[in-house]
């Protein structure tokens, strides 16, 4: 992962999902229906697909794209199509590469508050690496990696506190030897 922040949930075991960074929809032409269908790898019967589709579209305000073609689908809808599809045999934890690197604002902020409702409601791991710190919670649990290697693992407050900085893009420059302690 090289440099970056990794928001962590509970722990790791069980079933999981991964969404890495570029997009795994494979064909833009078929419908967003089509495309969930995961269930071969999950032996999962096809009325309780249908249903854990409609629940996780629904979830991620998306219940009404059901019919569109991927192709139609922009950015930010096509990456809650990925995050549905990995949520649909209910994993204990999911892991997110830049999930939502490139997306506008909101599409960012309806994400990031989904999987971190997720984790509230639910109990679900999540490792979300990612380079937007401004995305990070203060109440987050946080590991900073540097060129490898970890640098701090605690709340981003802790961090911050630890780092004697504002905020955790300031505690990054001060970890990764980019800024002098304040």
């Amino acid at each position: 992962l090289g440099s970056g922040v990794l928001i962590v949930g509970q722990g790791l075991v069980g079933p999981h999902a991964c969404i890495g960074a570029e997009s795994s929809l494979m064909n833009p032409q078929v419908s967003a229906g089509a495309v969930l269908p995961a269930r071969s790898l999950h032996g999962m019967p096809a009325a309780q697909t249908r249903e854990r589709m409609r629940v996780e579209l629904g979830r991620l305000d998306m219940a009404d794209r059901l019919k569109d073609k991927v192709r139609g689908l922009n950015g930010g809808h096509r990456r809650r199509l990925e995050i549905a599809r990995a949520l649909l045999h209910e994993p204990n934890t999911l892991l997110l590469d830049e999930p939502t690197v490139g997306l506008d604002p909101s599409s960012r902020a309806l994400i990031n508050d989904h999987v971190h409702g997720l984790c509230e409601r639910e109990g679900l791991t999540v490792l979300w690496a990612t380079h937007l710190i401004e995305e990070v919670r203060s109440d987050d649990a946080v590991v900073v990696l540097v060129k490898g290697q970890v640098k701090a693992d605690a709340s981003s407050r802790e961090i911050c506190e630890q780092q004697g900085v504002e905020t955790l893009a300031q505690a990054f420059g001060v970890l990764s030897g980019e800024r002098e302690a304040a």
